[in-house]
């Protein structure tokens, strides 16, 4: 790779190398846990059992054979609350995976396949409440 400058600003400093686009050099360059967090949204639960309508990541995920997306989710109620998230099998098929359940106040992290695909993750959530708890999810 042949370096023709590095630009500084903010802090951060990037090499332009020629050919390509912007190669991070610092160590803040890398996605911070606030950065990560930034990933996700929120998801309406379902009542009684049947899953809500599908809530889309705010980010899209790039992926690299074999390659797993971890979901983590929380029940913003006093209800349990379960999930499912949006992953790609051996034959890159998007489907949903069951994340499991969590009590309310609790998180859960659960990993699913995602494989080499690019695509804005989602999540999907239910309960057998007959109320409709709020979740928060990131991946």
């Amino acid at each position: 790779m042949n370096v023709s400058r590095t630009i500084s600003a903010a802090g951060l400093s990037l090499m332009v190398a020629t050919g390509l686009a912007v190669v991070p050099t610092a160590a803040s360059a890398t996605p911070t846990s606030a950065a990560a967090a930034a990933c996700g949204g929120g998801a309406s639960a379902g009542a009684l059992g049947n899953y809500g309508a599908a809530s889309y990541s705010s980010c899209t995920r790039y992926g690299s054979p074999g390659s797993r997306v971890t979901y983590t989710f929380y029940s913003k109620a006093k209800a349990t609350v379960c999930a499912q998230g949006w992953g790609y099998n051996s034959s890159n098929q998007g489907q949903w995976y069951t994340l499991g359940c969590v009590d309310p106040g609790r998180t859960a992290i659960v990993t699913a396949p995602w494989g080499n695909n690019a695509a804005r993750p989602r999540l999907r959530a239910t309960t057998t409440a007959a109320a409709t708890p709020g979740v928060t999810w990131s991946h």
